[in-house]
This record gives structure tokens, C-alpha cells and sequence, in this order.
């Protein structure tokens, strides 16, 4: 399954515009089912929102993001194609995003496969359910949740818990990511929380996350430090320099 990083890398490469084209061509928008477009459209959304969320997760994982931080603006901006006019012929061409901030997000990609095949144990597994029904009952009483943010994160809590359920027969892979960018929304909740002065929420949210980053400690977190210490940030400085 090729996660969220790469989908987004490799879907922006297409984007870049030609010599003497617009984005507006080159994206396809008058040529295709106007419904095609915009699909795709609202999957590079999804695709950057994703990625954001799996780097707060990694954050709260204790992990190092820096290398990326200074690029998730790029990332967004080139799915709204912020920075490549509409319907303004580009007679040199024009990236959609830098190549090295391109590069930065490939290298993301190759950070989170790296730690393919990592085992959660069954003490690990039952340790992160528990988490996750913490979890739902916060979903279910937080008042300062958001439509919209109460069924993402709640979608994402069900997920996990099938992801977990499935290890079985899909591997250690899908939970991975899906637990990351859970604790990302975590995170942000807790801010959300916070700043429309609701401390204790702010603080359930805080603890119920560290509680899951805790359980991807075991599992994942730490053996994603060894392995990108290993390889994979090589290739990510390589992408940079």
C-alpha cells in the first residue's frame, strides 16, 4: 500500500506546467468531466492533510520533522496550485513546487517505508486498543470538536481498529501510518481544546495521545529512528543538498 507521502509526490509530479501551456491545461480541467477534476482535486487535499497530520503524529512520537516542516507549506500550496497562475500562459514552463521541496516530500515517502515490516506484538496490539476506546469516549465528549473533525478523527480511530484487527493478514504497514496521523489529530485537538479555554479537554487529548505514541514507542517509534538513521536520511539530505 503506498502511503499517503509518495501518493502525494508522485501526483504532484504530473502537475508541473509545460512551456507555452497553462496550469488550468495542464491539470486537465477543461478537457476532462469537469466531476474527474475535481475528484482528483479533493484527493491531493485529503493526500496533504494526511501527510501534515502523520508529521504532527511523528512529532508526538518523539521523532524529528524539521527536514520537512519548511516544506508542508509548499506541499499545500502546490495542490491549490498557489503559485502557478490559472490561466496564464507560461511561456518557460513552471514548476508546481520546487524540485528540493519535492524531493523533501519523496524523501518522507521513503523515511515511512523504511520501517515496513515492523511487528506489533499481541501486548502492543491490545495496549493500543485500549488507547483508541479512550480515545472514541473523548470523540464523544469533547464539545469543542467540529462536525467535520469529530467523524475524521472518529473515522480514524474505527480504522485503526480494523488496521490493528488485520494484522494478521495485511502486516504491520497500514497501522502504522493510520496510528501516526491519529496522534497528529490528537494533537491538534488538544491545541483546539486549549485555545477555546477548555484545559482539562486540552489535557485528556494531550495524555489519551501520548498514551497511543507510547504504545507506537514499542513498535514503531523507535525502530523508525534506527532504521532512518540506517538509510533513509541519507536519501532525505541527498533529495536536499
Amino acid at each position: 500500500m503506498t502511503n499517503a507521502a509518495t501518493a502525494l509526490a508522485d501526483l504532484l509530479a504530473t502537475w508541473n506546467v509545460e512551456a507555452n501551456m497553462t496550469a488550468e491545461t495542464t491539470r486537465g480541467h477543461s478537457e476532462v468531466d469537469p466531476r474527474d477534476f475535481w475528484r482528483e482535486q479533493a484527493r491531493a487535499v485529503e493526500l496533504a492533510h494526511r501527510v501534515d497530520s502523520i508529521l504532527r503524529g511523528m512529532e508526538a512520537a518523539g521523532q524529528q520533522t524539521k527536514m520537512f516542516d519548511a516544506s508542508v507549506v509548499s506541499w499545500y500550496e502546490a495542490v491549490f496550485t498557489y503559485t502557478a497562475p490559472w490561466k496564464t500562459l507560461n511561456s518557460g514552463g513552471r514548476r508546481i513546487v520546487e524540485s528540493a521541496r519535492l524531493e523533501n516530500l519523496q524523501g518522507l515517502g521513503l523515511l515511512l517505508d523504511q520501517v515496513g515490516g515492523i511487528e506489533i506484538s499481541a501486548d502492543e496490539r491490545k495496549s493500543l486498543m485500549t488507547v483508541l476506546e479512550e480515545a472514541k469516549l473523548l470523540v464523544a465528549t469533547d464539545r469543542s470538536l467540529s462536525l467535520e473533525s469529530r467523524r475524521y478523527i472518529w473515522s480514524l480511530i474505527v480504522e485503526a481498529q480494523a488496521t490493528l484487527d488485520e494484522i494478521d493478514t495485511f502486516g504491520d504497514d497500514p497501522p502504522r501510518s493510520i496510528l501516526l496521523e491519529l496522534g497528529g489529530a490528537m494533537s491538534l485537538q488538544a491545541d483546539i481544546a486549549e485555545g477555546s479555554g477548555d484545559v482539562p479537554t486540552a489535557s485528556r487529548w494531550r495524555a489519551t495521545r501520548d498514551q497511543l505514541v507510547a504504545g507506537l514507542a514499542g513498535g514503531l517509534g523507535g525502530q523508525l529512528a534506527l532504521r532512518a538513521a540506517d538509510g533513509a536520511q541519507k536519501a532525505i539530505e541527498s533529495g536536499l543538498s
